[in-house]
Parts: C-alpha cells; structure tokens; sequence
C-alpha cells in the first residue's frame, strides 16, 4: 500500500495532521484483480462498469479502510484543554473503548468469510454486467 502524507501547517491541534490517501492502493488493487475482465472485454470503465465495481467491492473498500487505520494508528493524539476530546493513541482508543466512555462497535469476521465474500463480489460484478448490458 502507498501512502502519501501532508504534513500539518504549523502545529495547532492533531486535527492539521493530513490522513492517508488510500485511492491509490485501492486503484492498484482494482488493476490486479480486475485486469483480466478488461483484458477480456468485460470492462470498459464506463459509469455502469463503474458502478458495479463500486457495489460488488464495498467490502474489499473496508479493507483498504482498515489498512489506512493502521498507519493513522502509528501517532498519538496530544491532550488539549477540552475535556470533551480524548487523547491518546487512535488504537487504544479503538481497542479499549471503555477508557473512553463509549462501546464497543467491533463485529469479528473469519478470514474465510472474507474470502469467499472476495469471490462473490467478482461473481456478482460479471452476473450484473451481463444482465444490466443485455437489456440495454
């Protein structure tokens, strides 16, 4: 995964801090395993192609999501004279949760679910591609 960082104006509050673009490595993955369908004529990255693309993978998107939180994850968030805004590091604040007053949201997956789920999401693109192309 590539990333890229903006450096913070002057060192106001966390909130300067620039976050990972992760478009990049989500492109690249899209390039990868989607390759042969546009190699095939099965993907000519118009609006529909587009959009298929975008709902059968939302879950490979969340992947890429969790590998931006886990660079985000490598600073600390400093206190600031708000009570109200909590510090510290990001994934302490994720991991432990009841540090912080609130609960956790975290709903475990096994890495099989995952991967049927990644298979699916190709299967579904090329079943709605044909269906959606076919009544146009």
């Amino acid at each position: 995964m590539k990333a890229t960082w903006r450096e913070p104006a002057p060192p106001i509050n966390e909130s300067n801090i620039g976050g990972v673009f992760f478009a990049e490595s989500a492109q690249s993955f899209g390039c990868a395993s989607f390759g042969g369908l546009r190699d095939n004529g099965h993907f000519d990255g118009g609006f529909l192609d587009k959009s298929l693309l975008r709902f059968c993978c939302m879950g490979l998107i969340q992947d890429g999501l969790d590998d931006t939180a886990q660079v985000w994850n490598a600073h600390s968030i400093r206190p600031l004279r708000n009570l109200h805004v909590p510090s510290g590091r990001p994934n302490v604040m994720y991991a432990v949760p009841g540090l912080y007053r609130t609960r956790d949201y975290l709903s475990p997956v096994e890495e099989e679910h995952l991967q049927n789920n990644r298979y699916q999401a190709v299967n579904l693109y090329m079943h709605l591609r044909e269906a959606i192309s076919a009544s146009l």
